[in-house]
């Protein structure tokens, strides 16, 4: 299988984004980011037999940031391959990463790497962060 490169770019809030995903054989690598263009940080992610959960670790020296751990991982259980992934996004912004998160799932389904019923959900989820606090049940 050749490895196909494919880059796309969107705006949040007046914020250029870049999108850079590489399909190599086995696995994806996925760079996400603001000018200038840098590897701060990259996780790797990879779906296991043994949990529903991908195992997930960072390969740069420093503290992982818990939240691109995450994404990883989703993302290596939607496309069912390895994920290494590196975002550069500015500090403390939920909805950025949401929106970065839903519009990359856009990106994976344009390169038939998610399946649509999937790529909806997720779509969905990310769309969801402003969830309500779960109602209390009541116990019969």
């Amino acid at each position: 299988m050749p490895i196909v490169e494919h880059r796309a770019s969107d705006v949040f809030q007046d914020q250029q984004l870049h999108f850079q995903v590489v399909v190599l054989d086995r696995q994806l690598f996925i760079w996400i980011g603001v000018e200038p263009p840098r590897l701060s940080n990259l996780c790797m992610a990879m779906p296991t037999r043994l949990d529903p959960i991908p195992s997930a670790t960072s390969l740069l020296p420093g503290r992982a940031d818990d939240d691109i751990i995450s994404m990883s991982q989703r993302l290596a259980k939607k496309v069912g391959k390895p994920v290494a992934l590196s975002v550069n996004l500015p500090a403390n912004q939920p909805l950025m990463r949401a929106f970065v998160e839903k519009r990359l799932l856009q990106e994976l389904q344009q390169l038939d790497l998610v399946t649509g019923e999937v790529a909806a959900a997720s779509v969905q989820q990310a769309a969801n962060l402003n969830l309500q606090p779960a109602q209390p049940t009541t116990q019969p």
